[in-house]
């Protein structure tokens, strides 16, 4: 059983959290993922088509709707580990068994007609290009309905040296990744965009068989270890729309993690208050740190933060070297000028099949002859 005064003492710690929380990643390639993104290849039915290679990047959004018939009511299985090797620390243990009662308590997602669920994600990873550092900023937003139907659109900032010293022999890598900075987007016709992990509305609500998939590497791959376990529990959390047991599940899962450990509460980049739960990573020396909103225990945003040398950056532990933060809203509308009613649509496990649709829009449909567009363009 958790100890109740650990769980009170992790949703109001009275020990001051760190200056800065998490691990250090790197985006990289700007160039080749932009160009990638509208050279029209054949894309997965359902999933995110844009990913950016790097040293260690946030997992792409992949999105898979959940059916409006979820029910409200949960009921939370399984027990928080409080100490010991095989599970996180107490109090990162007692704090992520409470948000997993907070998760439960939420909501399901259910879209009417005509409604989206809408993802905005702001980030600043720093990323290699040329062997020079640098910061990358982005900025993606995603409208998805509950036909798997919508647009995703991303834009790319002005990027700038990670370290000033940079100036002379980075100054031709600067300017490339300046190069790429624009707006572009993706409109996809039913079925073809998703949220999450494969299947994410059909992994399994109780904690232990959850754990074994999570572990045996059955709902994505990656290596093995509690780091990758704690990574693909946010790539669960972050930007789906995953049904409140599921999530509850997850916080469950995470509270098992060797290594998990209680920040107290910090703040993510825009200023918003959570929860921070991180884990250290000496072989990449870096931390990767969540941070959940202890009210509604939805993922706020992530950190990544030096370690030690290990991680490639002239920069002291601590140093933030990539950072997002996510906000999601139900809106009633696409942007003016989306492409809509796009045909054929992807079906389920098939492959879509991605075409230009103008300067810088891709159209993904199923396969088949596609919808003509008449020349819609997305608004700016």
């Amino acid at each position: 059983m958790t100890d109740e005064l650990l769980e009170l003492r992790a949703l109001a710690p009275e020990v001051a959290a760190p200056s800065e929380s998490t691990t250090a990643a790197a985006r990289a390639a700007l160039v080749a993922a932009f160009a990638a993104e509208h050279d029209g290849p054949t894309h997965s039915a359902a999933t995110w088509p844009r990913r950016l290679p790097g040293r260690r990047v946030r997992r792409p959004v992949r999105w898979t709707l959940l059916a409006v018939s979820v029910l409200a009511t949960v009921v939370v299985v399984g027990v928080v580990s409080t100490s010991g090797p095989g599970g996180a620390d107490p109090a990162a243990a007692a704090a992520l068994g409470r948000l997993a009662v907070v998760a439960a308590a939420q909501p399901p997602f259910a879209l009417r007609a005509g409604q989206y669920l809408y993802v905005r994600s702001s980030s600043d990873y720093g990323g290699s290009y040329d062997s020079c550092q640098l910061h990358t900023p982005d900025r993606t937003e995603i409208w998805v309905s509950a036909n798997e139907s919508g647009l995703q659109r991303d834009t790319i900032l002005t990027p700038s040296l990670f370290y000033s010293g940079q100036a002379g022999e980075c100054a031709h890598a600067l300017r490339a990744a300046r190069s790429t900075v624009g707006t572009g987007a993706t409109a996809f016709a039913p079925g073809c965009l998703s949220l999450g992990p494969p299947d994410l509305a059909r992994l399994p609500t109780n904690p232990a068989a959850l754990r074994a998939k999570l572990v045996a590497r059955k709902i994505e791959g990656g290596p093995p270890g509690p780091v990758e376990d704690f990574i693909q529990v946010g790539d669960a959390l972050r930007e789906t729309d995953a049904p409140p047991a599921l999530r509850a599940a997850l916080y469950r899962v995470a509270s098992t993690l060797p290594g998990v450990e209680l920040l107290g509460h910090v703040r993510d980049r825009s200023g918003r208050e959570g929860l921070g739960l991180a884990i250290d990573d000496p072989a990449r020396g870096e931390r990767d740190e969540l941070i959940f909103d202890s009210a509604t225990a939805a993922l706020l945003a992530e950190q990544q933060t030096v370690l030690s040398a290990r991680s490639g950056y002239r920069a002291p532990r601590g140093t933030v070297i990539g950072w997002a933060v996510y906000r999601s809203a139900i809106v009633d509308a696409l942007p003016a000028g989306t492409p809509t009613h796009l045909q054929p649509a992807c079906g389920k496990g098939g492959a879509g099949s991605a075409r230009r649709g103008g300067p810088r829009l891709t159209i993904v449909t199923g396969a088949g002859a596609p919808t003509p567009l008449g020349g819609v363009r997305p608004a700016p």
